[in-house]
């Protein structure tokens, strides 16, 4: 191995011994690859619009989101980086007639680019959503989606209350 993978894994090491973070960001992984399956994943991804490649507040800080991003691969290019070489190459096939979809798709498109730059294969991906914690993680983010302000809860009515009609 050369000094700059050296360095690669290194720093991949240092990530994976925050387990909190690499749980989390096996999370996002995983909501990435499910994204067009599993409405709770689109949801948790989709929830804050302004995010950085989905990185929103639901799986990391914004210090985390920013180091992620920052984080250097084999390559020496950042995350962020070979994301937006994702998206250019994508668009110029879109351009070249290559591809007639114009659109990023988080399976195909961000997942595997995550997945090789974290050393995250799918085993590990389908080891972390059968281990409990991903299930507990999505329990925690529906009950906090719930509990957030303008998000009106439906009230079934109590035992000798009727139903209120809507159209009343």
């Amino acid at each position: 191995m050369d000094a700059a993978g050296v360095e690669y894994a290194a720093r991949l090491q240092a990530l994976q011994a925050d387990k909190n973070l690499y749980n989390r960001l096996k999370y996002f992984i995983h909501d990435l690859a499910v994204f067009g399956k599993d409405e709770g994943a689109r949801l948790r991804l989709l929830q804050d619009p302004t995010a950085n490649f989905y990185m929103s507040s639901v799986y990391f800080s914004p210090e985390q989101a920013s180091a992620l991003l920052s984080f250097q691969g084999r390559e020496g290019v950042t995350l962020e980086q070979a994301l937006q070489s994702t998206i250019a190459r994508k668009l110029q096939q879109a351009r070249d007639g290559s591809t007639t979809s114009f659109e990023l798709c988080t399976s195909h498109d961000l997942a595997p680019v995550l997945q090789d730059y974290f050393g995250v294969s799918k085993a590990v991906l389908v080891e972390a959503a059968n281990k409990g914690l991903y299930n507990k993680f999505a329990k925690e983010q529906r009950e906090e989606q719930r509990k957030k302000p303008g998000k009106e809860q439906r009230k079934k009515p109590g035992k000798g209350q009727k139903q209120r009609n809507p159209k009343e």
